[in-house]
């Protein structure tokens, strides 16, 4: 978080004087004190990027998930692949992703935001997860309950097989546009729907203090287990 330091310099003279002529012996002292205050830098949100949730349908093509999605959850299976884009089209058309991101991402000129992912749900022993994604290995802390793998499928040849991403293989041109989750050994741990949101984000003043996005470029789901 940016913080602007102020010092402020006290100067405090303390003089040994009485109504009469000084004594020789008597002495000015001078005292300085440093203060230091901190005020935080108020936080503006300029990031103009528009960012949905989409689901490949039948046909290859992509289809803008509203507010939910069900499927049935089963041990180490996978229980959904999703991907985002920079715009909020509901059904953008049928290309491969290394044309589609370009094509939206224009829309904003030259400026470059990075993609992060949250994931929340909680658990029957009633711990609740709360998880932002910018790398790979912050999903790590509850793989037994829900594996998150993260994908870049931008920045890859048309055809050519990936495998998700690992801490060492994002750079700053990474666009983690692809989540895929899977229940873990222990998913049955989890209580209720899992929450994920994805957001565009410049650096980490997008963060507060614990780590949540406090942008406004960001889109929601619920995922449910029928």
């Amino acid at each position: 978080m940016k913080k602007i330091v102020i010092i402020i310099i006290l100067l405090l003279m303390v003089c040994g004087c009485d109504k009469d002529k000084p004594n020789e012996n008597q002495s000015t002292t001078t005292n300085n004190n440093t203060e230091v205050v901190e005020i935080e830098e108020e936080y503006v949100d300029n990031n103009p990027v528009i960012v949905s949730i989409y689901k490949e349908n039948e046909t290859g093509a992509l289809d803008k998930i509203i507010d939910k999605y069900e499927t049935t959850w089963e041990k180490k299976k996978d229980i959904v692949v999703l991907a985002t884009l920079p715009t909020d089209i509901e059904h953008p058309e049928y290309d491969y992703m290394p044309n589609l991101w370009p094509k939206y991402s224009a829309m904003y000129g030259d400026i470059s935001y990075k993609i992060g992912w949250n994931v929340s749900f909680e658990l029957i022993n009633g711990e609740k997860i709360n998880s932002t994604i910018t790398m790979p290995s912050d999903t790590a802390d509850y793989y037994d309950y829900l594996e998150v793998y993260l994908y870049d499928d931008v920045n890859v040849p048309i055809g050519q097989w990936h495998s998700h991403l690992l801490d060492e293989q994002v750079t700053d041109e990474t666009i983690m546009d692809a989540i895929k989750l899977t229940a873990g050994e222990n998913y049955e741990q989890i209580k209720g729907p899992i929450t994920l949101t994805v957001f565009s984000y410049d650096d980490e003043n997008d963060f507060d203090e614990n780590n949540n996005y406090r942008g406004k470029s960001l889109y929601q789901v619920t995922i449910y287990d029928n």
